[in-house]
């Protein structure tokens, strides 16, 4: 399925959440924006809604989410990204006020190439949104990474933990969307995950994950801008080559695994940079 949104004029994003002209290249109208790129979030005005991942030329990706009339969308990122916004109509806004209750759809794109990509949203005020803040130097500062730091929990942990063993049936499976590997990998992962995707679409095979779960094995270690948990993994796994089921990797059940699973601050989110058995 794909969806088709279309506008004669677009928002441009630099750094902060002013709708600017278009300075960089952004088409006139967006491109196609396929249903498998769209994720359904939640913005509320009592904390900041954080999406990052990669953006290539000619795949954009989208966010639905719901607000109220007179809602003001806030939005913040500190890269080259055109950005537009439509309601339920497919219509385009021409500010960021929300004129009625529905749903609404973000659509995000690079001009050429390809980007990562941080996005803050919030109908809220960002922290950064003072003409007198400077985020980049505000990210720098010690005292800031501490209280980062500081607020990194186990439960957290495992959340992050549960969402990958969830998004494993999308990347790993017959959709290969290596799009949301940023949202949850960062590092040695991220590399190896998307090199696993790039050989299973080689080989036209893919998994499928009827069940998963985690649960941790003792306590969290945390150290700056990393941290370290050990946890039991119990997934069901099923393996296909051409549309077959292939009993190299099938697990014919659920199985429970015991890993070592190491941590990162990436530009202020918490992902996962290593998994190793124990």
């Amino acid at each position: 399925m794909k969806i088709y949104l279309f506008a004669t004029l677009f928002f441009a994003v630099y750094g902060c959440n002013d709708i600017l002209p278009n300075p960089s290249g952004c088409p006139n109208l967006p491109g196609i924006l396929e249903s498998g790129n769209v994720k359904k979030i939640i913005i509320s005005a009592e904390t900041v809604t954080q999406e990052s991942g990669m953006l290539q030329a000619d795949n954009d990706l989208g966010y639905v989410f719901e607000g109220q009339a007179g809602q003001k969308l806030n939005y913040q990122t500190k890269d080259d990204i055109c950005l537009w916004i439509f309601n339920v109509d497919n219509g385009r806004l021409n500010d960021t006020t929300l004129p009625k209750s529905g749903t609404y759809t973000i659509q995000i794109a690079v001009a050429k190439g390809s980007t990562t990509f941080n996005l803050d949203l919030s109908f809220g005020e960002l922290q950064s949104s003072s003409p007198s803040s400077e985020p980049s130097s505000q990210i720098e500062q010690p005292s800031s990474q501490t209280t980062i730091t500081s607020s990194f929990t186990q439960n957290q942990a495992i959340d992050i933990i549960g969402r990958w063993l969830d998004a494993k049936a999308q990347v790993f499976g017959r959709d290969y969307n290596s799009q949301i590997l940023s949202e949850f990998l960062t590092g040695e992962r991220y590399s190896k995950a998307l090199e696993s995707v790039s050989t299973l679409q080689q080989q036209n095979a893919y998994y499928e994950y009827p069940s998963n779960g985690v649960e941790a094995l003792g306590d969290i270690s945390i150290n700056s801008d990393r941290a370290t948990l050990n946890a039991v993994i119990t997934e069901d796994v099923k393996f296909y080559v051409n549309g077959n089921l292939n009993n190299r990797y099938t697990t014919f059940g659920p199985k429970r695994t015991s890993y070592r699973i190491e941590f990162k601050l990436d530009n202020g989110i918490w992902k996962i940079e290593k998994i190793d058995k124990i």
